[in-house]
């Protein structure tokens, strides 16, 4: 019996792999920048013209993928159908490797950041899976492939540039330290723009950094939201489960510096937000193992358990419905089906 349970879960397993890949794949204008990614392919060359450099806006590792998909076919779905491939294959063996109850942990994963990783951050997905599996060099202190995965992962998307901080960073934890964390984080946060500006002359860093810190608000409504999302949620979670039910957090001192990050993406969305995304699929992992282990445990622990998992789907599932966001990716058209759909919609009153 456990053995055919096993083998139908594999086969369920595989099955999803398969779907979501021709699912990411074959999308026709799904995705608010995707929009953008097929107006850039228009300008698209093959390999034969590509050049390794670092002053133009793509990153040489994702405008070499773009160089490859082109020289097989000229047709942006090859590409999406490439990117597909590799940003499911790295998140399906990411999830076996790390996750307890890998299809609980697949949910949280759809429901926090999929479609976004996806459809919206085509490059900075890469570079953010390959930290996922960089990281265990990070926590075993093996500094030089380290700084080699981060290198990479720079390849794929400059804000990478963050990850060279994070062996600094490894002390961070939900303690009496963190108080103190977030009390400096504010302060600095006061002096955001004099510090950006030292980076102004840097190629391709400074002029990103530059127009990223403009965008500041997105009105109070939606900034406190996203500041319940990235900040207060992970943040009382976490301590309700460290202090509360006395358990362990898996990757407590990654799921930290999110939440940091996260509290600063108040000040500065983009720029923190975007920092976020490297430690996200840790926190869903953590959230995922910890919940079902919960539920699977006594009634009163399975009882809060459940009552956490609801506020987290009412919580992270408002995100698609604040301000129409859902019709980035609704309705759904395929290759094989092509309409076109206003995805900027979601904006208009």
């Amino acid at each position: 019996m456990a053995q055919t349970r096993q083998r139908e879960g594999k086969l369920v397993w595989i099955f999803l792999y398969v779907y979501l890949i021709v699912l990411m794949g074959y999308r026709y204008e799904v995705g608010g920048d995707t929009l953008n990614y097929m107006g850039y392919w228009n300008y698209q060359e093959d390999l034969s013209d590509w050049q390794l450099t670092f002053k133009e806006q793509f990153a040489p590792g994702y405008s070499l993928l773009c160089a490859l998909s082109y020289t097989l076919s000229p047709e942006f779905y090859v590409f999406q159908l490439i990117h597909s491939f590799i940003l499911n294959s790295l998140l399906f063996y990411f999830i076996c490797k790390n996750a307890q109850y890998k299809f609980s942990s697949l949910m949280v994963v759809f429901i926090l950041t999929y479609l976004y990783f996806s459809t919206e951050i085509l490059r900075e997905v890469i570079a953010v899976l390959i930290f996922s599996f960089n990281c265990s060099n990070l926590k075993n202190r093996k500094w030089i492939p380290y700084y080699c995965g981060v290198f990479l992962s720079v390849l794929f998307h400059y804000s990478a540039f963050i990850l060279v901080i994070f062996p600094f960073l490894t002390w961070v934890k939900f303690d009496k330290k963190y108080i103190w964390c977030c009390l400096i984080t504010g302060v600095l946060l006061m002096f955001l723009l004099p510090i950006i500006s030292l980076f102004e002359g840097v190629v391709v860093v400074g002029d990103k950094l530059s127009g990223y810190s403009q965008d500041t608000t997105h009105g109070i409504l939606a900034d406190f939201m996203a500041l319940l999302r990235s900040w207060i949620f992970p943040l009382l979670f976490v301590l309700f489960m460290k202090y509360g039910m006395h358990r362990s957090i898996k990757y407590e001192n990654l799921i930290a510096i999110m939440t940091l990050f996260g509290f600063a993406a108040y000040f500065s969305p983009i720029i923190f937000s975007r920092f976020s995304n490297y430690l996200i699929l840790f926190y869903a992992i953590s959230l995922a193992d910890i919940l079902i282990d919960c539920i699977r445990s006594s009634t009163v622990t399975r009882n809060n358990a459940i009552i956490l998992f609801f506020c987290f789907i009412l919580l992270y599932g408002s995100d698609y419905l604040m301000y129409r966001r859902y019709m980035m990716w609704v309705p759904y058209y395929s290759i094989w089906n092509p309409h076109h759909a206003d995805r900027d919609n979601y904006n208009k009153n």
